[in-house]
């Protein structure tokens, strides 16, 4: 279950196709963007596996970073429980056209990012299901195209997931460096709460 409050609306530039054999093709023209911000709480459910609040908070400041977030604060609560839930609020680029072009804060490009095992740490195979609950109940609230995936979570199989994204990102290697370092260290931007700080609309 996801709770949103603010949210953008994006350009999508391309549609990336998902394969075993993939491989991401060309960056999209540049487009002038401005930081979008965006309060969302992501309700998990039934995970196969209970995550520490430092767990949670690790995983998705990694998914977030990868989809070129800034601005970051992470506070998962019900930690060490099967459903947990984690409170995020963050910037990602958003498009602008025409005259609202003079307003641009960055230039981003669309761009492929690939969720799997590793990618990004600390994602392991054992995170299937979490990155499940997370491509179907937070990328849905974001511009963001879920471009194909993989997910074997399930029985006594080996658990794998692939998830390819297509998104919004910086452009420049600097901006993407000055919005990792923007992003607070995990002490100034985790809170554990047994209830949401403030009640967001479902």
């Amino acid at each position: 279950m996801l709770r949103t409050g603010i949210s953008g609306v994006v350009l999508v530039l391309a549609i990336a196709t998902l394969g075993l054999s993939y491989s991401p093709t060309a960056s999209a023209t540049d487009t002038p963007a401005i930081w979008a911000p965006h309060a969302i709480i992501v309700d998990l459910e039934s995970l196969p596996k209970t995550y520490s609040c430092d767990d949670l908070w690790y995983r998705f400041r990694a998914v977030l970073l990868d989809i070129g977030a800034q601005s970051m604060t992470i506070m998962p609560y019900h930690c060490d429980t099967r459903s947990p839930s984690v409170e995020l609020q963050f910037s990602i680029p958003k498009a602008i056209q025409g005259a609202e072009a003079r307003y641009s804060q960055l230039q981003a490009t669309n761009d492929t990012i690939v969720l799997a095992p590793g990618r990004p740490a600390p994602l392991d195979a054992t995170d299937c299901e979490l990155v499940r609950q997370i491509k179907d109940e937070l990328f849905p609230a974001l511009p963001i195209q879920v471009a194909g995936f993989q997910l074997n979570c399930g029985g006594s199989q080996t658990k794998q997931f692939r998830v390819v994204l297509t998104a919004l990102l910086p452009e420049s290697k600097d901006a993407k460096a000055t919005a990792a370092a923007q992003n607070p260290s995990h002490s100034d931007s985790m809170q554990a709460h047994s209830a949401p700080a403030s009640p967001k609309e479902h």
